[in-house]
């Protein structure tokens, strides 16, 4: 399936249930072979498509969406309604795999008439207007929303990876492929896919020169400048933030790299894409 009919299926469930679709791509890990997200519409990764969410949008709604319920989506697993400090309310679904966690799809979006925001010069006029336009989330069968989108979510999540396998599943060169996809962003090594293969570390590393003609340590860094570029290009987050979640240990080192591969800094990367 091509990004666009994914985007196209994406709206189209938001028009049968009538709501907002947002797919966050926690690690950058819906990519192509030259790091271009396979979400084609950028505004797919942030919230900002909601006009409600766009009015007032600050790094307290980046937090909270990206980071905080993120982090709360990879710990319980499952589905889940929550608030945030707008008092918008919307069902969360974790995006698994394996037991790994590449990011979450929210839907929504509705007001929570038990927590109302204070006005504040973050939040304009404009946007209380929005929100009272919103039906309550009280009203909402969010037990049967969440169980159509939790079925949505797994056959869209298979779809984002179904990039990965290039060969059978069961291929040494598929497996190599699979194991860097979904670890690319942790602490990962040679032994490690050795113990996955069942051989040797020694072979191991003969064997990834032979089917890809570079070192493990090129194919991770080579997925790890692909996360990066598609974290660079579709989210606001930091370039610290970013290095870490595209598993370099720190700013410095990532920055280094990017430039050795890119030919241009970090920085000027995502400035360039953003005047495209």
């Amino acid at each position: 399936m091509k990004p666009r009919e994914i985007d196209n299926s994406i709206a189209d469930l938001e028009k049968l249930l009538k709501l907002s679709i947002t797919v966050v791509d926690r690690y950058g890990c819906f990519h192509n072979e030259k790091g271009d997200t396979i979400l084609s519409h950028s505004l797919f990764h942030t919230h900002q498509n909601n006009e409600v969410c766009r009015l007032g949008f600050c790094h307290k709604c980046i937090e909270h969406c990206r980071h905080e319920m993120n982090a709360m989506g990879e710990k319980i697993k499952t589905s889940f309604v929550h608030t945030c400090w707008k008092g918008l309310s919307e069902i969360v679904i974790p995006l698994f795999d394996e037991n790994i966690h590449f990011g979450s799809l929210f839907a929504g979006i509705w007001k929570n008439t038990e927590k109302t925001p204070v006005r504040s010069k973050i939040l304009p006029a404009g946007f209380f207007r929005s929100r009272e336009k919103l039906l309550p989330i009280e009203t909402v069968n969010t037990g049967a929303m969440k169980n159509v989108l939790e079925i949505y979510a797994r056959g869209l999540l298979a779809l984002l990876t179904g990039k990965v396998p290039f060969c059978p599943a069961d291929s040494k060169r598929s497996i190599i492929k699979n194991f860097l996809f979904k670890k690319a962003s942790g602490k990962i090594n040679l032994p490690e896919l050795a113990e996955k293969l069942g051989l040797s570390v020694s072979r191991t590393s003969h064997l990834v020169k032979s089917l890809f003609g570079k070192s493990f340590q090129e194919l991770l860094m080579e997925e790890r400048i692909k996360r990066a570029k598609t974290l660079l290009k579709s989210t606001e987050c930091t370039i610290r933030e970013i290095a870490e979640l595209a598993g370099f240990t720190d700013a410095y080192y990532f920055n280094r790299a990017f430039k050795k591969s890119c030919s241009v800094t970090p920085g000027r990367y995502r400035n360039k894409q953003n005047r495209l």
